[in-house]
């Protein structure tokens, strides 16, 4: 099992074994997710985010892909994985590869699937990279073919993946406290991935999401052309391991700019539809957010 489509496409490209391959095509570093393993209620959720982030996205999970399915989209998948063993979950450090990994742990076992039969291909990134992170979409095949050896699931990571994953998809932060505060020897991965999610609710000092702020910051100091405030507030979130799609920050910039803000912290010019059409400015509010005076 894999999380993304770059993944899959070079663990096939590596290996050439299209009959042992199942991936999950879905980002889960962006939009809601939300508590319940019901994949149609799951599927649901997901693809209206998407529809309304991506405006030219749409769902392809009917069409055929032999080596690309996601294994909670076909029945004919859910049985593979009952019959499969053992199973190998492969997956990075970042926060979309190991939300990936608690979901995937969660379905397993509501599947019946017995933890003894999981193995985890955890990957760590490389000296060279000097980033705190990696994904299983930025390997190449070399980092492929050299693949840590498979982790059998002890108890104590797996009450770790659960409750994490219960913890990330409960209605409010309150549970993502209570698992960084009772768990302090909690599985590293889990533990990052959960405090990188804190970054996204809103800072003390500002009121903003740090991201937002991160934004604001960038508009002033690299504006006004949409695309360079994105790529460079992308680049600050990669550094600390977190994964926001550009559209998906894109979609919190037009959130700021709104209308129905009682003061827009920015102005957007052009034809919104696409961000690289696009300059954006400070208002006078966003002015005085970002110099602390709001």
């Amino acid at each position: 099992l894999l999380p993304g489509d770059s993944a899959g496409g070079t663990w096939l490209a590596t290996f050439d074994a299209v009959e042992r391959l199942l991936v999950h095509q879905d980002d889960w570093s962006s939009g809601p997710l939300i508590q319940t393993l019901d994949l149609d209620d799951w599927r649901a959720t997901r693809a209206a985010y998407w529809q309304e982030t991506h405006l030219e996205w749409h769902d392809d999970t009917s069409e055929k892909s032999d080596e690309k399915e996601g294994f909670g989209n076909r029945c004919t998948n859910l049985e593979r994985l009952k019959t499969s063993e053992p199973i190998y979950i492969w997956a990075g450090t970042g926060s979309s590869d190991q939300l990936f990994l608690m979901f995937a742990i969660n379905l397993l076992s509501q599947l019946g699937i017995d933890s003894e039969n999981v193995r985890i291909v955890q990957f760590e990134p490389p000296d060279e990279w000097h980033l705190p992170y990696c994904s299983m979409a930025t390997l190449s095949p070399k980092d492929l073919r050299s693949s840590p050896t498979p982790l059998r699931l002890s108890p104590d990571t797996l009450a770790d993946y659960e409750t994490g994953w219960s913890a990330v998809t409960a209605n409010s932060p309150t549970e993502v406290l209570a698992y960084l505060d009772k768990r302090s020897e909690a599985c590293q991965y889990v533990r990052r991935t959960l405090e990188r999610l804190l970054l996204r609710y809103p800072q003390e000092c500002s009121g903003l999401p740090l991201y937002d702020d991160w934004l604001l910051k960038n508009v002033e100091k690299d504006g006004p052309r949409t695309v360079s405030v994105l790529g460079i507030t992308l680049c600050e979130i990669w550094e600390v391991g977190d994964s926001i799609g550009d559209n998906t920050l894109y979609k919190r910039l037009l959130r700021l700019a709104s209308s129905e803000l009682p003061r827009p912290l920015v102005n957007i010019q052009g034809p919104t539809r696409l961000y690289r059409d696009t300059q954006v400015t400070l208002t006078d509010f966003g002015k005085s957010v970002v110099e602390g005076r709001a």
